[in-house]
């Protein structure tokens, strides 16, 4: 399928948000293959792969926030509603109404916050502080009692897993919730039905 490019974009708030979209699926898309993909790679040790595992986590992590506050703009604005949604993708937005507006009992106010502290290096508050020493505590008592680092010829190389401190504070060295995978897959479903309504549209337009 091939479109005109300035019809697909229309040069107005709703092409902007459409690229928005665009960039979000795909986004979330590859995350989910990076994901999928990790027992599949080659890596030259173990700790290399719990590395590279903690980091797609926190992409997919950080892309399923962003994607939440993107529909909680659709679904809260009715132009856009009106624009983007059919009763069918809107059916499935009420589903997940809570994670979107950021509803106290959501998964979204529970977990995902994770995004910001994931993606942020500058957090030297008392709560971030805070919240650093118990989750450190929790590692230590649940096992994690040295600090596994890299060093050839006097010259760091890396920390194995680091960013396990970051998972402690949401999930207490706990699996990772399954609802969040569940939710994933939910948010990706509706963003892909969006864009294929779309490009049915502008496909008709087109022709």
């Amino acid at each position: 399928m091939k479109i005109d490019r300035c019809k697909y974009y229309s040069n107005d708030k709703y092409g902007n948000m459409l690229f928005n979209i665009s960039r979000c699926f795909n986004d979330m898309a590859m995350a989910k293959r990076l994901v999928n993909s990790i027992n599949e790679n080659e890596f030259d040790d173990n700790s290399i792969k719990i590395s590279y595992t903690l980091y797609i986590s926190k992409l997919y992590f950080g892309h399923l926030k962003e994607a939440l506050k993107l529909l909680d703009i659709i679904y809260n604005n009715d132009d856009y509603k009106n624009y983007f949604c059919t009763q069918n993708i809107l059916k499935f937005m009420d589903e997940i109404s809570s994670e979107i507006n950021f509803e106290d009992e959501s998964l979204n106010k529970k977990y995902l916050n994770i995004r910001h502290d994931a993606f942020h290096y500058n957090m030297a508050d008392n709560s971030a502080i805070k919240t650093f020493k118990q989750a450190n505590e929790q590692l230590y008592n649940n096992g994690f009692k040295d600090v596994t680092i890299e060093f050839k010829s006097n010259i760091y190389q890396y920390e194995l897993a680091c960013d396990v401190l970051t998972l402690t504070k949401y999930f207490n060295c706990d699996t990772i919730p399954k609802e969040i995978t569940t939710l994933y897959d939910k948010v990706i479903k509706i963003i892909n039905l969006i864009l294929s309504e779309i490009c049915i549209k502008k496909q008709d337009k087109n022709e």
